[in-house]
Formats: structure tokens, sequence, C-alpha cells
């Protein structure tokens, strides 16, 4: 199934982990409806009129990964309580 990689970098100012890349992982699964080899008439190979697809059109849980290397500041949220 398509998943989405998340990657993070923690803050030693306040602890909290900061987002830093998103990307989108395709599963190249043709009954993925979010996947690129996904046939985009894939109702019609169905043989029903007017069919709708019923591919599955959801993502599974991310990946998150939390990098070594720490930020010295504050995270995005802590930064604008405290200015």
């Amino acid at each position: 199934m398509c998943h989405r990689h998340l990657s993070f970098k923690k803050s030693t100012a306040c602890g909290h982990l900061i987002l830093t890349e998103e990307r989108n992982v395709d599963c190249q699964d043709p009954q993925c409806y979010n996947s690129a080899v996904h046939p985009p008439d894939c109702a019609a190979r169905s043989g029903r009129a007017r069919a709708p697809c019923q591919c599955r059109r959801y993502y599974t849980q991310p990946i998150r990964v939390v990098h070594r290397d720490e930020l010295q500041t504050k995270c995005p949220r802590c930064s604008s309580r405290h200015s």
C-alpha cells in the first residue's frame, strides 16, 4: 500500500520533534488508487457501466524516522508562544 515517509529532528531546547521531510512512497500496485500505476480507466475495466472504481483509496500508517542530528533551536510552536 502507498504510505507516507516522515522525517523528524529533535529540538534540544524544548524536546519536541520537528518535521523536516514528508514524502509519499508509491506501492506500485495497480489495485491502489493512490499509486502512479493505477489505470485511469479502472472503473471501465470492471465491465460495469458508470461503476465507481473499487480500488483501495487510503494510505497505510506513515513510517516515522527521527534522525540523530538534533536542532539547537525551539520548535516553531514553542518559538511562537514565547515571542
